[in-house]
């Protein structure tokens, strides 16, 4: 069935007016509404559906991806940037105090190497989800209105509540259409999430808010650089788009084959080395079918892509990855444009497209 698309844009529109009109003490509504837009994505199905149901500890963890970069210290020799009007907010405090007793290690290798603080983190940031943003994110001055989602309590749940999982309901039931608009409209939310969510951390620290939204938001290329040498290898030390051989292990860039504008995802699964020139063309466009394919074929190498990134303790999901390519590439109309190569674009192929993911993933 075909999304409506004046509901979409209405649900957009009701979105920016709750940004305007809601709570502006803490980041706490961009990280929520950023998280659920990356699980919807995550969560898209080869039938071509976003699921309407997710989890409080699944919100956690997206969460937990979302702000573990952020508490990294900022360029000009301040800590972990203030997120709320009244100190510290304290999902940022306890990612960021897990983070510095971990070494500043990326978030995949810290659940690697301390699985039970990283669990112990993933149970305070949804506890403290579930006490603050979740039943408050809705409220319009002081008027509620449920038009994302549904939940099981409300402001005046305890602690001894949540802790009963034989009572807690940690669903959290997403109102008819939401995921699939989130889906949709994921190119237009997701900047103008960031850079609102920028603009108030600035405020707050009194910084200047277009360097801080690339501290807050963008790729970290040396932290890529572990992966490198391995999947150099996997791809025959050819260049993942023209598959021009590269000279040696400096030569190309590690990209993200699904852009990292339209979902941070840094998975070993997501990740191509390219020669610089393919690298600076394709930017954040998503790639042609006949790239979407070789990319697909080689998510059937995971024995070879899990090596990779146990060796570099490194995030991998293949279940993650290919959900947000489905929910990238399916919804994709015939004039949408794909990059092949240079400056060259070329119109979607839906058959072709849904044919490349429609393949049965391992792992």
């Amino acid at each position: 069935m075909t999304a409506d698309p004046r509901g979409a844009i209405a649900f957009a529109e009701k979105v920016m007016a709750l940004l305007d009109h809601g709570s502006r003490s803490t980041s706490y509504k961009y990280a929520v509404l950023l998280g659920l837009i990356d699980l919807s994505l995550e969560g898209y199905s080869a039938a071509g559906a976003a699921s309407e149901v997710v989890t409080t500890p699944q919100l956690a963890e997206a969460v937990t991806r979302i702000y573990w970069p952020q508490v990294a210290p900022y360029a000009d020799g301040l800590g972990a940037l203030k997120q709320s009007t009244t100190g510290q907010a304290e999902i940022v405090s306890l990612v960021a105090d897990s983070r510095a007793g971990l070494g500043s290690v990326s978030l995949a290798r810290a659940r690697r190497d301390a699985p039970e603080a990283h669990r112990r983190l993933l149970r305070e940031v949804e506890w403290k989800l579930v006490e603050m943003p979740l039943p408050r994110l809705q409220i319009f001055g002081r008027q509620e209105d449920r038009f994302i989602y549904e939940i099981g309590w409300d402001t005046k749940i305890r602690r001894r509540d949540f802790n009963d999982t034989a009572r807690f309901n940690n669903a959290i039931l997403l109102r008819p259409g939401v995921a699939d608009h989130l889906v949709r409209l994921d190119g237009l939310l997701r900047p103008l999430l960031q850079r609102g969510w920028a603009s108030q951390v600035a405020a707050i620290n009194r910084l200047d808010d277009g360097r801080l939204e690339s501290h807050l938001f963008g790729v970290d290329r040396i932290g890529l650089r572990p992966v490198k040498a391995g999947l150099l290898e996997l791809q025959d030390h050819r260049c993942f788009y023209c598959e021009r051989r590269l000279r040696d292990d400096e030569a190309g860039e590690v990209d993200h084959f699904l852009p990292w504008s339209r979902i941070p995802l840094d998975t070993v699964e997501n990740l191509v080395v390219a020669d610089n020139a393919c690298n600076g063309q394709k930017r954040a466009f998503l790639a042609a079918a006949a790239h979407l394919r070789r990319w697909r074929e080689r998510l059937g190498q995971a024995d070879a892509l899990a090596a990779i990134a146990d060796a570099a303790r490194w995030e991998s999901s293949v279940s993650r990855t290919l959900g947000v390519a489905r929910a990238l590439y399916l919804p994709l109309g015939v004039d949408a444009r794909l990059w092949s190569a240079g400056s060259t674009f070329e119109l979607a192929q839906p058959a072709a497209l849904r044919a490349a993911l429609s393949a049965r993933a391992t792992g």
